[in-house]
């Protein structure tokens, strides 16, 4: 990927995921700010409810991880113009992003099957 296309794809990464939160920083009173916080109350649950969640967020995660490397792998097979070793490479890319989200997928049934064989 040339240089110049690698800085304008970090620069609107940065505008993707930084810019909407400066928009959101502080326009409530401080007042207001310290009413919420103090009415705010966490969910009652049990232990496996939050480890599910943590679960959750860290597959979503997972997920976009491995989208993003499908893309650029694609992105770089796509772009390879004839160029053996750019092809090798894309090809490479999404090789391994196949195999470590199926390694993960395969571990989270293989934990989700044994904790409701020790639930039941």
């Amino acid at each position: 990927m040339p240089r110049t296309a690698l800085i304008i794809l970090t620069l609107l990464l940065l505008n993707l995921f930084l810019i909407p939160g400066i928009f959101c920083l502080a326009q409530t009173p401080l007042d207001n700010l310290n009413q919420t916080v103090n009415q705010t109350v966490l969910p009652q649950g049990d232990l496996p409810t939050y480890f599910g969640q943590i679960i959750g967020a860290a597959l979503s995660l997972t997920g976009s991880i491995f989208l993003f490397f499908i893309i650029y792998g694609g992105i770089i097979i796509m772009t390879a113009a004839g160029n053996e070793e750019r092809l090798t490479k894309g090809k490479k890319i999404l090789y391994w992003a196949i195999i470590g989200v199926t390694i993960i997928a395969a571990s989270y049934s293989i934990t989700a099957f044994i904790f409701s064989v020790l639930t039941a």
